[in-house]
């Protein structure tokens, strides 16, 4: 049974590896940058901390869209 949790919490800690490498991958593509060099100079690393701590922006996607509407439909009126 304790190797079952072990391995989960391997699982788990690997994938959450996989998740950061995939988010920096993403933001050096769109900054024009190798993945080493957006880590090194371009994202704060702190952004990761609540990430780590299960916290996402998620929750706040559907109010930034609707801002973003807003803002669009201001500017192209």
């Amino acid at each position: 049974m304790l190797a079952g949790i072990r391995a989960q919490q391997e699982q788990a800690k690997h994938e959450h590896v996989r998740e950061v490498a995939r988010a920096v991958r993403e933001v050096s593509h769109c900054l024009g940058n190798a993945p080493a060099v957006c880590r090194a100079s371009s994202i704060d690393l702190r952004v990761f901390e609540p990430f780590e701590q299960g916290r996402t922006v998620r929750p706040a996607l559907p109010r930034l869209a609707a801002r973003a509407r807003t803002l669009r439909s201001t500017l192209y009126a």
